[in-house]
């Protein structure tokens, strides 16, 4: 660049270029800076400006924030709707993506952070829809890392009360922000919100909320859309009444329109009362109340149509305004003309067909409206399982320190603890209804006393509780630690573990466990789950967000507002429908009046009544009647309801039986799947190992077998994986240490976790100082330490078990054989799985033996058996089985080290026991309770269900229209066949409600039930060898498979180590 006129130049270019939103550039430093949205690229730019005739380097782009909001959008209809609206939104500037969902009303949209909530709520309008902001927050582009594991700021909005002037503002902002923990706080005195960024790590809501009252004002949550509105918003509540009435009003305005232009020929009341010459009674009353009915009562219709037209978008309402329009207007074209010539019958006129093709779709629409509320029930479920308030202790504290105090013997005894009968029983609510010790205070206000143990023989002095006062606080405010009060009957509020009491729960609606679970001291618990007969006493350990019920919740919702990649097919078909049928409308009305005034009708009678010189209605009425009836008849309904109905119905039933389901491409994918691949540890087997055998090999003088138990627990002692927390207890018990003690005894440094190999770390122990690593086989592959040659042969005769070996120093320090048991419907799992066509195999970081010993208790042939493979070699075993044979994969697995494995196969299934970031990772998650796999077979059955319903759907939408269309058009005329729009309204209506029906058939789906094998059937069963299925490939494809596999590995330096 030279001058000001380079400059000029190159942001003229820029700025003329749509997705860009500012264009600085600096002649002095020879730099500029861009901001543009997606789908633009810097590489774009770039070649832009290279275009001016300016060389150009990308120094650094860095990402803008992109945020998602969702929305509530009320008054779409059918799929043109959605199609309209997404392409408005997509059309605004900064929008990245949006996903309009019909069923669930709702608009998700992904933007960048300087788009405005005014402006895409303005976008949303402009199309005729209500709105209303539901949520707007940070979103992650990740899917295989949740970013709430690491990321612990969180947004605060709160409604403030109380503020008069700009002092006030400045003395809430003051004292929150010398809270610790507080990272920003905007308050503003016009809307009396406060916006404030914390750490959740360090400070709660409730905390700030508290500071905010200790300052001399009120703050509540700023919720924009809370459960119950959830609730009525997915079960079409305000939708239902609004057709209802709105059908009540069309009946009694179009009945009597109906019964004068119909019903009175028929019976022979033909009254032709004349008001003046060519003016009929009958014909001013029909056309005073179907005026009504057009401008009033069809206003909704009309402005919907208008709001879509205005951004060149054509939706159902259009074809219902134009048609309704054409009627109207014909009957007062006719009634005009009958005045006017002063006609001596009344004339031919349409009101009727105006007034009850209102009716019709409005009866239609209350019926769809209420079979689409339908559809959503199960998530209406899981979100009235959060209560809206919460009873906790105000000094936890307190609380905890004398359950520590007391906690640690009472629990040992059932007769003489916190889980006395005597004490769950003699419960008294805080209001005062039921005798006992909990009671209420005398003022009624919320604060209360907590319950005491009654003294007796069984329960000695020291287990009372002294007068800890309750609180009674929005489910919005409770955080981590909190002391929470859950009584009999109550939904319990948060996630946590219980300190107090014994009862049952039921869980039925999160897990699908019918039964409910009894919860004693250190049980977990669930938010949402409903608590049995007695009282208990739990501490958060998860709140808002975080806990399960809102991470289930939040699944389904994206599951049921995902598409199907199959709709994207019907939006597009939906989105240009509308025009389809006004040309067909148009030639429908040409041909016929065409043929009516150049032929001379007289057979068949049905085309000679309708079209011949003598047609008692007129012949350019009868054309006129034939293109209404396109117009109404076409339904682009019932294409863009095929796919979401079917989708909400199946993913709801799966989350009812424990199976999520994340989304219909999910749903899709499902469908290629013929072979399934399982982890071993915590997926086959329930990954609760014992210790069997173990060894003490340590060579080293100072090293003592306590010390190589310390060890073993130390370096474990943060591990989440089955092993690493079998090797803690084991060491525990070992070492005759409690189950809170910690290895406090010795310092570590630099542990650092190998994954699948094992963990390693720097151990100062009894001042001597110890290189000290832990792992499987591997390790002593990759390490190959000093060892005996009675070792090695100990090491060579491998039993079927895993074990952990130590290295310490360099040396061989010995082993501990960890003992897993198979889940026992593992191996009827693998048979039902087996017999129903798809190929099945194991594949585990474990030793070859111990995998050879699961695979043979479960039924898996040893050729389909993979060992000794870690995290990346899963992934990468995968991609190799997907592109040797085009096998499409269905992964099941448990744990972060599956992570990859999920992600790289087809389908990846994880396990509820599995971690945050498995969860994460996978297509589907099981929540079941207990060790059981039954899970599988069904999600792959209700998938397969839910797609072929889909199907079904799209072939009924399809051959409706197929079928209907050239019924309406007049095609089978010549057999007598025709349909009038009143009859054309009624099959539109009957045709979405139709398919929306067929969607709720779903709800008969019942998971398969697998038999148990006997002894002698599981025997034989093991020794069968894979059946090809749907493969199509001849025997001896997975020996093949291992050898080209264990080939890479080598190349690669990647597992498969040793050979068994």
């Amino acid at each position: 660049m030279t001058c000001g006129a380079c400059v000029a130049s190159i942001t003229s270019t820029l700025e003329s270029i749509p997705s860009v939103k500012e264009a600085s550039i600096s002649l002095i430093t020879e730099t500029g800076t861009v901001k543009y949205t997606l789908p633009l690229t810097a590489n774009q730019i770039k070649e832009a400006i290279e275009d001016c005739g300016f060389d150009c380097d990308i120094v650094e782009t860095k990402d803008e924030d992109v945020h998602e909001s969702t929305f509530t959008v009320e008054g779409m209809t059918c799929g043109a709707c959605v199609s309209a609206l997404t392409t408005r939104l997509e059309a605004t500037e900064g929008v990245i993506t949006a996903n309009v969902s019909l069923l669930a009303s709702t608009a998700v949209i992904q933007h960048g952070s300087s788009v405005l909530m005014q402006t895409l709520a303005a976008a949303i309008s402009d199309c005729g829809y209500e709105t209303r902001l539901v949520v707007s927050d940070k979103h992650s582009r990740s899917h295989t890392v949740s970013p709430d594991l690491f990321h612990t700021e969180k947004d605060l909005s709160l409604k403030v009360f109380g503020m008069t002037c700009a002092s006030c503002t400045s003395s809430v902002e003051s004292v929150v922000a010398a809270l610790a923990g507080i990272k920003s706080i905007a308050v503003s005195l016009a809307t009396e919100e406060a916006a404030i960024v914390y750490d959740e790590a360090v400070i709660g809501a409730r905390n700030i909320v508290d500071a905010i009252a200790d300052a001399g004002f009120k703050a509540t949550l700023s919720s924009s859309l809370d459960n119950s509105a959830q609730v009525s918003l997915l079960l079409k509540i305000k939708d239902i009444q609004f057709w209802k009435a709105m059908c009540w009003k069309l009946g009694l305005m179009g009945l009597p329109v109906f019964f004068l232009d119909n019903v009175m020929h028929i019976l022979g009341l033909n009254l032709n009362l004349q008001l003046v010459p060519g003016l009929y009674l009958e014909t001013v009353v029909e056309f005073v109340l179907t005026t009504i009915i057009q401008f009033v009562l069809g206003r909704k219709y009309y402005m919907s149509a208008y709001k879509g037209l205005k951004h060149g978008l054509a939706t159902m309402d259009l074809l219902v305004v134009i048609s309704t329009t054409i009627s109207y207007a014909f009957s007062l074209f006719s009634t005009a003309v009958s005045w006017a010539k002063q006609s001596q019958t009344p004339p031919m006129v349409l009101f009727s067909t105006s007034a009850m093709l209102f009716f019709f779709i409005s009866i239609g629409k209350l019926l769809e409206t209420m079979a689409k509320g339908e559809t959503s029930t199960v998530l209406s479920q899981l979100l009235s399982l959060q209560p809206g308030t919460c009873t906790i202790v105000e000094d936890a504290v307190g609380y905890n320190s004398q359950l520590l105090t007391l906690g640690e013997n009472a629990v040992q005894s059932p007769r003489q603890s916190l889980l006395g009968n005597s004490l769950i029983d003699d419960v008294k609510l805080g209001n005062g209804e039921a005798s006992g010790n909990f009671l209420g205070d005398s003022s009624g206000e919320a604060a209360s006393e907590i319950i005491s143990a009654p003294s007796g023989p069984e329960q000695p002095d020291r287990m009372e509780f002294s007068n800890f006062r309750t609180r009674e606080i929005p489910i919005g405010l409770i955080q981590l630690s909190d002391i929470a009060i859950v009584l009999p009957g109550s939904k319990i509020p948060a996630d946590g573990v219980v300190v107090f009491g014994e009862s049952e729960v039921d869980e039925s609606l999160l897990t699908g466990e019918s039964l409910p679970v009894v919860k004693k001291y250190g049980a977990q618990l669930i938010a949402g789950a409903v608590n049995g007969p007695h009282l208990l006493h739990m501490r958060v350990t998860a709140s808002g967000n975080k806990t399960q019920l809102n991470q289930i919740v939040e699944l389904v919702k994206n599951a049921q507002t995902t598409k199907a990649p199959v709709q994207k097919y019907a939006d597009y078909i939906a989105g240009r429908f509308v025009p389809m049928v006004l040309c067909l409308a148009v030639l429908t009305l040409a041909y016929w009046t065409w043929y009516a005034y150049t032929h001379d009708v007289v057979a068949p009678e049905t085309m000679a009544y309708m079209f011949g010189v003598n047609a008692p209605n007129g012949r350019f009425f009868s054309c006129l009647r034939l293109a209404i009836s396109v117009v109404v008849v076409a339904c682009p309904c019932a294409l863009g309801l095929a796919a979401p109905t079917a989708v909400m119905v199946g993913t709801g039933v799966g989350a009812a039986h424990g199976i999520l389901i994340k989304g219909g491409s999910v749903l899709e994918k499902v469908q290629g799947i013929n072979t399934v691949i399982f982890d071993k540890t915590g997926t086959l087997t329930t990954g609760k190992f014992q210790v069997g055998n173990y060894r003490f090999a340590a060579s080293l003088e100072k090293l003592a077998e306590t010390d190589w138990w310390y060890m073993y627990g130390a370096l474990e002692s943060s591990s989440e994986h089955p092993v690493g927390r079998a090797l803690m207890t084991a060491a525990k018990e070992h070492l005759q240490m409690g189950d809170d003690d910690v290895f406090d005894k010795c310092t570590m440094k630099n542990v650092e976790t190998v994954l699948g190999i094992g963990i390693k770390a720097s151990v100062m122990l009894h001042d001597q100082a110890y290189d000290v690593q832990i792992g499987s086989s591997r390790l002593l592959d990759s390490v190959r330490p000093k060892l005996s040659s009675d070792a090695l042969r100990e090491i060579v005769a491998h039993e079927t078990a895993t074990r952990a070996y130590m290295i310490v120093n360099r040396h061989y320090a010995g082993y501990v054989e960890l003992i897993d048991s198979v889940k026992e419907d593992s191996a009827d799992v693998i048979r039902y799985l087996k017999a129903s066509g798809f190929r099945v195999a194991m594949i585990t970081g474990d030793n070859r033996k111990s995998a050879l010993r699961i695979a043979h208790l479960v039924g898996i042939p040893a050729p389909n058996v993979f060992a000794e493979v870690s995290p990346q070699g899963k992934a990468l075993f995968i991609s190799d089985l997907q592109a040797t044979v085009g096998a499409n994969v269905a992964f099941v697995g448990d744990g972060i080290n599956d992570a990859p494995a999920l992600v790289t196969a087809d389908i990846g299934i994880s396990i509820s026991s599995g971690t945050d970031i498995a969860v994460d990772a996978a297509d589907v998650v099981l929540i079941t309770h207990g060790d059981v796999l039954l899970g599988i077979p069904a999600a792959l059955s209700i998938a397969r269900a839910t797609f072929n319903r889909i199907r079904l759907n799209f072939l009924w939408a399809v051959v409706y229209n197929c079928v209907m269309l050239p019924v309406a058009m007049g095609f089978f005329l010549k057999w007598g066949v025709t349909l009038p729009p009143m009859g054309a309204a009624a099959a539109m209506a009957l045709s979405s409600v139709s398919v929306v029906i067929s969607s709720l058939l779903l709800k008969k789906w019942q998971p398969p039930v697998i038999e148990e094998g006997t002894a002698k059937e599981m025997e034989e069963f093991k020794d069968l060898e894979d059946p090809i299925s749907g493969l199509r490939v001849q025997a001896g494809l997975w020996s093949r498979l291992r050898g080209a596999f264990e080939k890479r590995a080598k190349e690669n330096s990647y597992e498969l180590l040793t050979r068994g």
